[in-house]
Parts: structure tokens; sequence; C-alpha cells
């Protein structure tokens, strides 16, 4: 075994570890970013970049075949754009409008919060579920492209009268953070192998962690005192953005089962409607917004995987049984 080949076993031992700990990993930055805001306020500048190297990273399991489940499985898609670009952004909407009627940068903080693209982490919680692996990759990838559009169109038509954004910064910033990371990383594994991304992909694993973490401290040290100043209105605004995540999961179990699906392609499909790319969507609030928009991703970030593994693998399983041997079980104990 030679060195590279050292290296990349080590890799993989230290990213088997720091996976039982995935949940924790968005926590550990959001404390580190209230107390150490001053230090990580400086390299809140490179979070963009950093990002765009996590993003990379996740879609070298993927190629540019992957964009054929648009084709091969056009009821999932739709359970996403359905889901994710519209049901949930409106109701989102809804409960800004509502709750908080004089606020405007809260309802924007919620829509924000739903209309946030799809997490890399789907296909962790596709493949914990006994899921459609190759469909979470395909939902995956096409959402991640197709957000620099999706993702300020839906804020521009749903929020855009109430405050002031920057559509086109949005754009770019999604653009160089995610878009074109993501077929970079499909375009190595297309043009240089499968095995070759595998190797890369796995030498980078492990790393990827702590650079997730300083994204995450980076951009919370940019509201840090608006979290640190305690007001009342963050009770219902975390409660409420629980009950939008937990809408999220019932929305596409509800899609799903009307459009007819098997359980392994639902499963995807669902959690791709309500696991977000929290950590781009702290970075897009933080850049473009006030502090007080923030603060629905922020608490995103906090309960959005407990969520998951708790109601989330609830739901799924009570309204698509799983079969004998298909029970799930969570990422800490695999």
């Amino acid at each position: 075994m030679n060195g590279f080949d050292r290296f990349e076993q080590f890799q993989l031992k230290e990213n088997e570890i720091l996976n039982r700990f995935m949940p924790l990993v968005p926590l550990l930055g959001l404390f580190l970013g209230l107390v150490f805001k001053d230090f990580f306020s400086h390299l809140r500048p490179a979070s963009t970049w950093l990002f765009a190297f996590v993003t990379f990273c996740g879609a070298l399991s993927m190629n540019f075949k992957s964009f054929a489940g648009i084709f091969t499985h056009p009821k999932c898609f739709a359970t996403l754009l359905i889901g994710t670009h519209i049901a949930l952004p409106l109701l989102a909407l809804l409960i800004g409008r509502v709750c908080f009627p004089s606020n405007p940068d809260i309802a924007t903080g919620f829509v924000l919060a739903a209309a946030i693209p799809v997490a890399i982490v789907t296909l962790i919680w596709t493949d914990t579920l006994k899921g459609n692996n190759v469909l979470a990759i395909s939902l995956i990838l096409v959402d991640t492209v197709l957000s620099p559009v999706l993702f300020p169109l839906t804020l521009r038509l749903l929020a855009g009268s109430d405050v002031e954004m920057d559509t086109q910064g949005m754009m770019k910033s999604l653009l160089y953070m995610v878009a074109i990371p993501a077929l970079l990383g499909a375009a190595v594994n297309q043009f240089l192998g499968k095995s070759f991304a595998t190797h890369l992909n796995n030498c980078t694993k492990a790393l990827n962690k702590p650079i997730l973490i300083i994204v995450v401290a980076s951009n919370i040290s940019a509201i840090a005192d608006t979290i640190l100043d305690p007001q009342p209105m963050y009770i219902p605004i975390a409660a409420l953005t629980l009950l939008l995540l937990i809408a999220g999961i019932v929305i596409g179990i509800v899609i799903t089962r009307l459009l007819g699906l098997s359980r392994e392609d639902a499963i995807p499909a669902i959690l791709a409607d309500c696991l977000k790319n929290t950590s781009a969507g702290l970075v897009i609030a933080t850049t473009y917004f006030s502090p007080i928009t923030a603060i629905p991703a922020t608490v995103m970030i906090v309960f959005q995987q407990v969520t998951v593994g708790t109601v989330g693998t609830a739901l799924i399983n009570k309204a698509f049984p799983a079969r004998s041997g298909e029970q799930a079980q969570s990422p800490k104990a695999r």
C-alpha cells in the first residue's frame, strides 16, 4: 500500500467516525459562530468559496447521466417541483404574513427557508430509509443546478413586493456556490472516470466537515448580535419553523401517495421536500437580507435532521410501510 492509499484509508476511517456525529456538525458551527463571532467574521468573505468546495466534493459521486432521472422518474421530479418550489414556499408565506403581519423581513425569512435547494444529506437519509439512491442523486443534482434560477425567482415572486432584494446577486452567489461546483464535480466523474472521482471523494470526505463548520460559523457571526439579543418573537419563529419542516414531510407524502409512487421512489422525493441546504440558505440570508430574515434558516440548522430522523421517519414508514428487513436506522447508529 503506497502513501496515497494509506492517506485515503485514513480519511475514510476518520470520515466514518465523523459521520456518526454529522447532525452535530452544523450545530457546532452555530455554537462557534456565536461564541467566537469576532474571529469567524474575518473568515466570512471566504465562505462562498469554501462552500463551493464542499458542493464540488459532494457532486463527485454524480455524473451527467444523473440528469436522466428527470425523464425516467417524472413523477418524482413533479413532487420536487410542486412541494419544494410551490406548495411549501406558499405555506411559508402564509405563515409569515398571518403570524407576523407587520414584519415582512420575517415572512421573507420563512419563504427563504422553505425555498432553499435540496441538501446533499438527502442521499444519506435516502440510503438510511432504503430508498432509491440513484434517484436521490438525480434530484439533488438537478435541483442544485437549477437553484440559481428557481430560488431567486421564488423569493422575487412571493416576497419581492415586501422587501428589497438583489435577485441578480443571489443568482450569481448560487451559481458560484452550488451550481458550477456541482457541474464540475459531475464532470470529473463523467470524463475522468468513476474510479478517479471515488478516490478523490474519499480523500476529501473528512475535510468537508470542518469546512462546513467554518461556513456556518462565519455566517452565524454576521447575525450573532441579533441571536444573542433574545426577543419574544424568537419562540414563535422557532415553533413555526419546526411546523414548516414537518409540513414539508407531509406535503411530500401527500403528493407521492397521490402520484402512486413506490416506497423506494417516494423516499428521496419526500426527503427532497424537507431536507434543505441550510448552509447555502444561511449564506444567502446573511449576505442579502436583514439579520432577522436569517432566523428561520438558523432554526432549521438546529432542528432539520432531528425532525427527519424522528417525525419524518415515523410518518414515511406509516405512509409507506417498510418490507421485512427494511427498517431504518439513524446515521449515527450506522
